[in-house]
């Protein structure tokens, strides 16, 4: 099995749901879930491929033979000849608690660096040992991700008509990503299934990813050609460091996707060392080949990306389906750094 990294330029706007109850057509989020991707990825893989290529998917994916992290915001970074020297990429901020070494804080101060750190949703790979250090009291805060680097948040006022006379106005937010930066996705393939995801993936590029994609929003190019994740080989220092972590075995493993636990993962879970948020994850199901009927999906309840725990957790695929032609999968498979601390 071998790691690939991907990273999407995205072309037009893109909009995703936010992880709260609130969420609607007004807010946006920069980034998806492993699950929101896994189910275009579906989406995209009956249309070429049919049932048959559904059921090959998510048999990989159950194996273990197909894995997928959130989509992690990228920004290249580049020399004075404009070419891309390296690629910063940003990972969920990490929920693990550690106790302050030597260090005495007044109550303003504590307070003070609990604010900046909610702030926070990204840290960047490669300072994961920084972000550790700076909980301990030991480091300087430069390991946040800024997003004014990496997207633009927008609005637009869209219409629809109604049974009236008028047309009601409405407002769509979305984000647009800067020409150096995007979002980029980790996949474990084996050689043998990697000629059918390049191929789903250059299809998806055409249909788009997240919403209002009939309104032309989610459609992207690949920034570069996959890289091929390699400790001997590295093009850059964050694949360097992901080579050396990616499904390692750490002292604290942290998750790179949103986990749907199965019952063998309990163990781990309850443990007094694993640090986690519950996120519940809905939606509607956008299947062309499912049912003439508009229809939400069964609401599930997954460990949110950043979690930390002493060991890997395997985690599962759900089925969210209501009534109509095939299963609706929710994509809960674990994948994780090993860090060390």
């Amino acid at each position: 099995m071998t790691y690939y990294l991907y990273k999407f330029k995205f072309i037009t706007p893109v909009r995703f749901g936010i992880d709260k109850a609130s969420s609607n057509l007004t807010t946006s989020a920069f980034t998806a879930n492993a699950d929101t991707f896994f189910s275009a990825l579906c989406n995209e893989c009956i249309k070429i491929y049919g049932l048959e290529g559904l059921n090959l998917l998510k048999n990989k994916a159950d194996t273990g033979e197909f894995l997928i992290s959130d989509l992690l915001p990228y920004k290249n970074v580049t020399d004075e000849n404009g070419n891309v020297s390296d690629c910063n990429i940003y990972i969920p901020k990490p929920a693990i608690v550690v106790e302050k070494k030597n260090v005495k804080s007044d109550a303003g101060e504590l307070s003070s660096v609990k604010k900046k750190l909610k702030n926070i949703s990204h840290i960047d790979i490669t300072k994961v040992d920084k972000y550790i250090n700076y909980l301990r009291g030991e480091d300087e805060m430069d390991f946040a991700m800024d997003p004014s680097m990496i997207y633009m948040e927008s609005n637009t006022v869209k219409v629809f008509k109604t049974y009236s006379d008028e047309p009601m106005p409405y407002q769509v937010a979305s984000v647009r990503f800067l020409d150096n930066a995007g979002l980029a996705l980790l996949v474990k393939l084996d050689d043998e299934y990697k000629e059918t995801f390049d191929n789903i993936i250059d299809s998806l590029s055409y249909t788009g990813i997240g919403g209002k994609r009939s309104s032309g929003y989610g459609k992207f190019i690949l920034d570069e050609d996959e890289l091929e994740i390699s400790e001997e080989y590295p093009i850059y220092d964050s694949d360097m460091l992901i080579a050396k972590t990616l499904g390692k075995k750490g002292d604290v493993n942290v998750s790179i996707s949103s986990i749907l636990p199965n019952e063998r993962d309990m163990d781990v879970i309850l443990d007094e060392n694993s640090f986690y948020q519950l996120i519940f994850r809905k939606g509607f199901i956008y299947s062309e080949s499912y049912t003439d009927n508009f229809l939400k999906k069964k609401q599930l309840a997954m460990i949110k990306s950043g979690a930390c725990f002493p060991n890997h957790l395997e985690g599962t695929i759900g089925n969210v389906g209501v009534e109509g032609t095939h299963e609706i999968y929710r994509y809960g498979k674990g994948m994780f750094l090993g860090v060390s601390i």
